[in-house]
């Protein structure tokens, strides 16, 4: 019997192993990328939640802050803390605004879902430039607008700078 012939035979012989292995290799291969594609569709879709929680979030505090600019600010360059008969700028009792905050701003609960969002505006600060060639006064103010069940938060920090 010749080298090559029994290589044939023994190649022959093991040929139903090494179909097995790789048919088993193949089907593991498959099932962890079914895996790994149905893990990163999961992942996908929980931070597209997240994203569209902190949009809602950061909408409402874009609501807000055009509130402040259109209705707490008057036209005389001053912080108007009564708006039609109520008082909008409450001096700094409120503990989510800083400890420099010089008051807490209400926020009507019709600019936003009060049983999915807590909101606090806090007036930070005010500051003159009379020696300008147009005098101006900068205020600045924080926004926090949080949701409730998912705990997203959007932080917003403008200045708003009336001539």
């Amino acid at each position: 019997m010749t080298s090559i012939s029994l290589f044939n035979k023994l190649k022959n012989k093991g040929d139903s192993g090494v179909a097995l292995i790789t048919v088993m290799l193949l089907g593991v291969f498959g099932a962890a990328i079914i895996i790994v594609l149905s893990y990163m569709s999961h992942t996908i879709i929980s931070t597209s939640n997240i994203s569209q929680n902190y949009l809602q979030a950061l909408d409402i505090g874009k609501n807000i802050a055009s509130f402040i600019s259109n209705t707490v600010m008057s036209a005389t360059r001053g912080l108007q803390c009564g708006v039609t008969g109520s008082n909008i700028c409450i001096p700094q009792n409120n503990i989510n605004c800083p400890a420099t905050s010089n008051s807490y701003i209400f926020i009507p609960t019709s600019l936003y879902n009060s049983s999915s969002y807590t909101v606090t505006a806090c007036y930070l600060f005010a500051v003159d430039d009379a020696d300008a060639v147009e005098p101006y006064t900068m205020y600045g103010f924080h926004i926090t607008v949080t949701n409730i069940k998912s705990s997203e938060r959007a932080d917003i920090d403008f200045v708003l700078k009336v001539q």
